[in-house]
């Protein structure tokens, strides 16, 4: 594998791995919150009744929102390593898009200040959307 394609993996690498450590967080304090009879573990079954404490409804909010737009960039990323997009372009902006989305989950499971959040949010989605442009127009000018 060339350089490039080791970087664009390893940008999927580093997104999934983000996800799992929001993912064994969420547990974590689920299972506390359980001990601690801040919640009943029956609501899990059907996620009904009291619900969970705003602290461990943010931590879920934010591995919901893990689980949205990283499936369209690991898409864009499958793509670029099948079709042989050799492009330095690339790698930067995957990166760009996994490092906000990793600012994203701090802001979001910490501070949760919402103007920041929203900022780094919508930040990431353009370089995303950014990435897919250069995707098609690199696909264009092969035809």
């Amino acid at each position: 594998m060339s350089s490039v394609t080791n970087l664009l993996v390893l940008s999927i690498f580093a997104q999934v791995f983000l996800t799992f450590i929001v993912l064994f967080s969420l547990a974590t304090c689920r299972f506390k919150a359980a001990k601690k009879h801040e919640l009943d573990p029956k609501f899990y079954k059907l996620y009904r009744g009291d619900g969970e404490p705003d602290h461990i409804r943010q931590i879920s909010r934010n591995f919901r929102n893990l689980c949205e737009t990283p499936v369209i960039f690991f898409l864009a990323i499958i793509l670029t390593i099948v079709l042989k997009l050799e492009s330095m372009l690339f790698v930067y902006l995957a990166w760009g898009y996994v490092v906000l989305r990793h600012i994203h989950s701090y802001v979001h499971c910490t501070s949760n200040k919402i103007l920041l959040r929203f900022r780094v949010y919508l930040l990431s989605i353009i370089v995303l959307l950014t990435y897919w442009i250069m995707l098609v127009v690199e696909l264009f000018s092969r035809l």
